[in-house]
């Protein structure tokens, strides 16, 4: 379990830290799991700051300035 908590944790940070080595195998899982819910919870406050700017915008406007900063992934 140890070389797999520390494996997933240094391919969630995108880097090797030597710092992680110094981890328990149930240290480099917690951390991981922190950093997984960190990026769910931008994620989501994300979306939210883009409806709420979007909202400001009349209406008409809201489908295009969406396409205009998506592009065909604006839905």
């Amino acid at each position: 379990m140890t070389d797999t908590a520390k494996a997933d944790l240094e391919r969630e940070l995108g880097v090797h830290v030597p710092a992680v080595e110094q981890l328990s195998g149930a240290e480099c899982a917690a951390l991981l799991t922190m950093f997984q819910k960190a990026r769910a919870d931008e994620k989501v406050a994300l979306h939210k700051a883009i409806d709420d700017a979007l909202g400001q915008l009349p209406w008409v406007m809201r489908g295009p300035a969406k396409k205009i900063m998506f592009g065909r992934r604006a839905g």
